[in-house]
């Protein structure tokens, strides 16, 4: 009959283990650099594998036993480099897992043939304002409301703005204080085939708030669509953007109501 099973270490020992088990793990400020140029497409994956394990070596000769593991993990990439064209893949598979905006919402547009209806993917109003506000409130603050007071200055310019007058708003109770007011950006944006020798134009719709003026463009535009100026159709009864822009008013009346949808874009009630 085997014995009771000996705990490794005495009581010092095992206290100095859990310590270190609570320690916060330290991360890396130039990883996060490297994730936002690679998200802003400054970067390619295999230059931020390279740029990583370059800092990781670096970083061992001065203290062999330092660890940051988000650094760790962009070096590690494709192979710590030997397998270049695995870095897109693996990155994904690393950063994808933890974003938390909402899934994009999938709808057919009528296009040019031969491609007719086809699925495309949106980021909607509502649900992008709720999931940012709820899961990245620091980022809420920084590209939507800076403050409560921001919202309220910006409420108090439009008085003297003749649209303003008989606004179903200002019937809301406490308005200036909890109304966002937000932008639609969209506009054509040249795109040339890498290697190719065509180019064409993309359309691009973002939404942003009129009240994060010191934040940059880049920071406050959220994507919400992109489809190639060449593919849309324009007739009567069957317009592509005619068809996206239902989409987006129903996301923006829900968005104004303050709670979520209780019809479908078509306008049937949900259960």
């Amino acid at each position: 009959m085997e014995g009771p099973k000996k705990r490794r270490g005495g009581v010092r020992q095992r206290q100095e283990a859990a310590a270190r088990d609570e320690e916060p793990v330290p991360t890396s400020t130039l990883a996060k650099q490297l994730l936002e140029r690679w998200c802003r497409g400054e970067m390619s994956p295999q230059q931020v594998q390279s740029l990583a394990h370059a800092a990781l070596i670096d970083m061992q000769k001065v203290s062999p036993t330092s660890s940051m593991p988000d650094l760790v993990n962009l070096a590690k990439l494709g192979n710590y480099g030997r397998s270049p064209s695995n870095c897109h893949r693996e990155l994904l598979a690393l950063v994808e897992p933890k974003v938390k905006l909402p899934e994009p919402y999938r709808q057919r547009l009528p296009f040019k043939e031969p491609l007719g209806d086809s699925e495309q993917a949106f980021f909607l109003p509502h649900e992008l304002f709720s999931k940012i506000f709820t899961e990245y409130p620091e980022q809420f603050k920084a590209s939507l409301v800076p403050s409560q007071d921001s919202l309220a200055e910006f409420w108090s310019q439009m008085e003297q703005n003749p649209q303003w007058e008989g606004h179903e708003l200002r019937s809301r109770p406490g308005f200036e204080r909890l109304c966002v007011p937000l932008g639609i950006h969209g506009d054509d944006v040249p795109i040339t085939g890498i290697g190719k020798g065509w180019n064409s134009k993309m359309t691009i719709f973002s939404l942003f708030s009129l009240v994060a003026v010191e934040q940059k463009t880049r920071e406050k535009m959220l994507l919400l669509y992109a489809v190639f100026e060449r593919i849309r159709v324009s007739r009567p009864g069957c317009n592509t953007l005619h068809s996206f822009f239902r989409l987006l008013a129903w996301s923006l009346y829900w968005l104004f109501q303050g709670v979520w949808p209780r019809t479908d874009p078509q306008g049937k009630q949900r259960p």
